[in-house]
């Protein structure tokens, strides 16, 4: 949600989702994550875990992030649970090999069974972060770097693999997984 904030507040059209079952955060003890339901408001997700262990959640930050996800949008959403009326997407950022996985599969899926129209060319990438609010946070300004570079670009669809040139020596980053879709 860090890159979401950041890239929100640059003025792109931004949308961001889980791929989960349920929204997981860390609980307790690793045995016991908090789960809520997708959909499920930010300002109940902050109340419900600050009237479980106010002191617990505000040390790990998890309080202040739950504070600032819901002044960036109302409720975590599921990638799977996209509308294909929704507008076409141009660009996917994902964050976690695994869940590009499952992005690319989904949006293939689409294509395969008709749920979406297929013309409409949608570049996946991964950028690898590990799951921790200081990483995430770091990587924002590479996510905008990424998006900003791709919008300067006059084709991504053939200048795709110059553009991760220059994000990569620009960031000194591993160069990014990516996969063209249709949707």
């Amino acid at each position: 949600m860090a890159a979401h904030a950041l890239l929100k507040t640059e003025g792109l059209d931004v949308e961001s989702y889980g791929v989960g079952n349920t929204v997981k955060l860390p609980g307790a003890s690793p045995a016991s994550p908090n789960r809520y339901p997708f959909g499920t408001p930010y300002s109940h997700i902050l109340a419900d875990l600050t009237a479980k262990n106010k002191s617990l959640y505000s040390d790990n930050g998890l309080l202040t992030m739950m504070d600032r996800n819901q002044g960036v949008k109302i409720a975590p959403q599921r990638w799977q649970d996209r509308s294909a009326e929704s507008t076409p997407l141009d660009i996917v950022i994902s964050f976690e090999s695994k869940v590009f996985d499952i992005v690319v599969q989904d949006l293939r899926r689409r294509e395969v069974s008709g749920i979406s129209s297929g013309c409409h060319p949608c570049l996946v990438i991964n950028l690898e972060v590990r799951d921790s609010t200081l990483d995430a946070a770091q990587a924002a300004p590479h996510a905008l770097l990424l998006c900003k570079l791709l919008e300067e670009s006059e084709d991504w669809e053939t200048e795709v693999e110059s553009v991760l040139d220059s994000f990569v020596e620009q960031t000194k980053r591993k160069r990014p997984e990516y996969d063209v879709c249709f949707s």
